[in-house]
């Protein structure tokens, strides 16, 4: 099934000329920016953008125009091909064909485009990329890996993928969800150079969740107090709503705590009036970080080198005692049943 946004894009590509907008210069020295509806003898009656859905009507007299500067051909369907490069990771054949497909159509409806070498060089790289994704390549964190080369890394790829996954997660401002994975990723790719990369990032992320958790636990009799003082204030019914209300949202909390904490999520949803919470979460943050840092402490195997290792001796018919004792290096690192399970010989 095709992209929606790619068929949403490659609609806005194909629109004609007519719903660009003009650029209408006044003698007052001002530029209005609007698509032109219709005219009169006196008048141009114009449409122009408040925002990106809001469109209002506006009449500007020719008397007050100095001159009109029409867009260059292709320019807003340019706009929005930019983004079709660089291909995001795990791109389809067929996406990819998408993709080129868009850029033929530009450069067949407007050659004299200034960005024309632009998009054709776009559509050559994404060629190039199509014909290794058509022999079993496939992009992981920006980078292409032929069929080979999976199989040989799949151990570290793997690493990376689930590492590009947290990193989105964290951009997006969803930290909790991010520290949950991590968790995940550190039980199945602890000994991995992808996660020496990604601990500067946790550190600092789980430093962060520490120092908000810690201050609202060093002021939450602080806050109780001043939330009763407000309370003493209001009027007798309005005063036991709102304490109802309270006791309501601390049960409320406290249910989720107790659920959160029952499915071993580690990482548990803070909450400034939760003391449960705050509490749970200072004292998981310090036993993660002290874990980091034992594990800096320590010399580091990794993991991806002695898979790739096992891999290749595999292939090559290695002895099987010298297997066997790499199989178990992998074992006591951690690395997941699935992975070992590739070398049967071995075991």
């Amino acid at each position: 099934m095709k992209n929606p946004l790619l068929i949403t894009l490659f609609v806005i590509a194909l629109l004609p000329l007519a719903v660009q907008a003009d650029t209408f210069v006044l003698k007052n020295g001002d530029k209005v920016k609007a698509s032109l509806l219709r005219e009169t003898a006196d008048t141009y009656v114009v449409e122009v953008s408040l925002a990106p859905t809001i469109r209002d009507e506006r009449v500007i007299l020719k008397k007050d125009v100095v001159r009109i500067i029409k867009p260059a051909a292709g320019e807003l369907e340019f706009k929005h091909l930019k983004d079709l490069l660089p291909a995001p990771d795990g791109l389809r054949a067929e996406e990819y064909e998408q993709r080129i497909e868009l850029l033929a159509r530009f450069i067949e409806n407007f050659p004299a485009n200034k960005d024309i070498r632009k998009a054709i060089a776009m559509r050559d790289e994404l060629r190039a990329e199509l014909s290794q994704v058509q022999d079993g390549a496939v992009k992981i964190a920006g980078v292409l890996y032929p069929a080979a080369e999976l199989r040989v890394n799949q151990y570290e790829l793997d690493a990376r993928v689930e590492a590009r996954k947290i990193k989105d997660l964290v951009n997006a401002g969803q930290h909790l969800q991010a520290l949950r994975a991590y968790l995940d990723f550190q039980t199945e790719f602890n000994y991995t150079k992808v996660h020496l990369e990604l601990i500067p990032l946790m550190q600092k992320l789980i430093s962060l969740h520490f120092s908000q958790a810690s201050q609202w636990r060093d002021t939450l009799d602080f806050r109780i107090e001043e939330r009763e003082k407000g309370l003493m204030t209001m009027a007798p019914g309005d005063r036991r709503a709102s304490e109802r209300a309270i006791d309501e949202e601390k049960q409320t909390l406290l249910r989720l705590y107790r659920l959160e904490t029952s499915t071993q999520a580690g990482w548990v949803s803070m909450h400034p009036f939760c003391k449960e919470a705050l509490d749970h979460t200072v004292q998981f943050a310090k036993s993660e970080l002290r874990k980091i840092d034992n594990l800096l402490s320590k010399d580091f195997t990794d993991g991806g080198a002695i898979y790739r290792e096992v891999y290749q001796m595999q292939k090559q018919g290695a002895d099987d005692k010298m297997l066997r004792d790499k199989v178990r290096i992998l074992q006591k690192l951690g690395v997941p049943a699935r992975y070992i399970e590739k070398f049967a010989l071995a075991l």
